[in-house]
């Protein structure tokens, strides 16, 4: 009824180990709010008992196209998806409020985001390594008046690269546009190897 939980069904005592409404309240309080994490980041859409100054219920009605999750203390953390809907009922004014495990599905979530920031740091660093192979600008002035090089990859590192050799006296150049079957990742191993191949 919006102050204290008036009916739950079989997953709800199964989950906090109840047999009852009143055995819940004994053990966590009247509201299903006395349950929830308060310690959460609301900007990650996570609701609390008290949402500045509002009530969680009261918050959540006002901002019925958004998505909330929550979580329930117990044994460990447990997140919920967390949705809730008013109704009129015999002149009465009732909430429902569903609440969806997604625990499994949000420690993968931030499994994949943590393997997802190690490779794309990986790429980074390895696009510091390839930058490294490139000629410095000004290489090729001393033999060509006029001079400009434009090195885009097509992503982070790319397969296309351009080298630059001074061979055996200062009137000898040798320079190298490179087209590497293959873009990305891929493609800047060749370079590499193009690399040092061309030092062999």
């Amino acid at each position: 009824d919006g102050k204290k939980l008036t009916t739950a069904n079989k997953a709800f005592y199964e989950f906090f180990e109840v047999d009852c409404l009143e055995e819940f309240m004994q053990k966590y309080g009247p509201c299903i709010c006395d349950s929830f994490e308060n310690d959460v980041d609301i900007s990650q859409g996570y609701i609390k008992k008290d949402m500045g100054g509002k009530t969680w219920i009261e918050y959540m009605l006002e901002h019925p196209n958004e998505n909330f999750k929550v979580i329930i203390k117990k044994d460990i953390p447990h997140i919920f998806n967390i949705t809730v809907d008013k109704f009129e009922f015999e002149g009465k004014t009732y909430i429902t409020i569903v609440l969806t495990d997604i625990t499994d599905l949000e420690m993968t979530k931030k499994a994949i985001e943590e393997m997802h920031k190690h490779t794309q740091d990986s790429i980074h660093f390895a696009s510091l390594i390839q930058k490294a192979l490139v000629p410095l600008d000004g290489a090729l002035d001393p033999y060509f008046k006029d001079n400009f090089v434009i090195w885009q990859p097509k992503d982070i590192v790319g397969g296309d690269i351009w080298l630059f050799e001074e061979l055996r006296h200062e009137d000898e150049c040798l320079l190298f546009v490179i087209d590497c079957t293959g873009h990305g990742v891929p493609g800047a191993f060749v370079t590499m190897i193009v690399k040092q191949l061309k030092k062999k």
